[in-house]
């Protein structure tokens, strides 16, 4: 069998077959990542995918108190030390995701200066929804052309949620603000997408009580959530493997 990796196509018609192993979702890990910050011990990912988002947000994490140990196939994070007042903009303004460190780092210190998130210029992508979301949680921001200051003196208050509009990202960092909130939040027109599911999956194993009943998502606030016992597998990327399905398929191919 060939590794369909290094399979070249010169001339058609061929058709595709070989096996391959499908990486690690990228969405559903930047918020697994970020919620490590919620945990008090080390947390251990299998296939985490090597992609510059991820190495990005890692270095952010490094920057400011986790210690960072990349092993074969995946990567041991333990977040130490109070040093995540501020993150480093030339990092965050890279990547989208370094906004699903807002949540789980106001949950924890109560402070938060977060320069404002880059990613691909894909039409307008405003923070707005996670920012009301969180004000609804007891938090406030003061918002700079190129960054947001949040505050949470007297720490985050579960509430009632209701998103505009279904966001990922924001039901992403809404749930992991929760889950060291005081009382219980719900979250109604929360994203249904299985990244979510994925980080509800983790923080679970980790000991927060969240249940989902279709778009509405419940989380019972905790004091600190655990390390887990054992790595926790990141699932595959369902954007790849459709693109090896399709690939396949136009051949009439066969692959596994």
């Amino acid at each position: 069998m060939k590794n369909l990796h290094d399979l070249i196509i010169s001339q058609g018609p061929v058709m595709l077959q070989g096996s391959v192993s499908i990486s690690g979702s990228k969405n559903a890990s930047l918020p697994l990542l970020a919620a490590t910050l919620l945990c008090k011990g080390p947390i251990t990912f299998k296939n985490l995918p090597h992609l510059v988002d991820i190495g990005i947000l890692t270095a952010l994490l490094h920057s400011i108190g986790s210690d960072v140990t990349w092993i074969n196939g995946g990567i041991v994070l333990n977040h130490k030390t109070n040093n995540a007042l501020y993150l480093d903009p030339l990092l965050a303004n890279k990547i989208r995701g370094s906004v699903l460190l807002l949540g789980p780092l106001l949950a924890r210190y109560g402070e938060i200066t977060l320069p404002m998130p880059g990613g691909c210029p894909i039409g307008k992508r405003p923070i707005d929804f996670h920012l009301q979301a969180l004000e609804q949680l007891g938090a406030t921001f003061v918002t700079y052309p190129d960054r947001v200051h949040g505050l949470a003196k007297h720490g985050l208050k579960g509430s009632l949620i209701r998103f505009p509009k279904p966001t990922v990202t924001g039901t992403e960092n809404i749930i992991m603000a929760a889950c060291l909130a005081k009382g219980s939040t719900i979250i109604e027109n929360a994203a249904c997408d299985n990244e979510v599911d994925e980080l509800i999956r983790f923080l679970t194993l980790a000991g927060a009580k969240i249940e989902r009943q279709e778009s509405t998502i419940i989380i019972d606030g905790n004091d600190d959530l655990l390390e887990l016992s054992n790595p926790f597998t990141i699932i595959a990327d369902r954007m790849e493997a459709g693109s090896f399905l399709a690939a396949c398929g136009m051949t009439h191919g066969s692959i596994d």
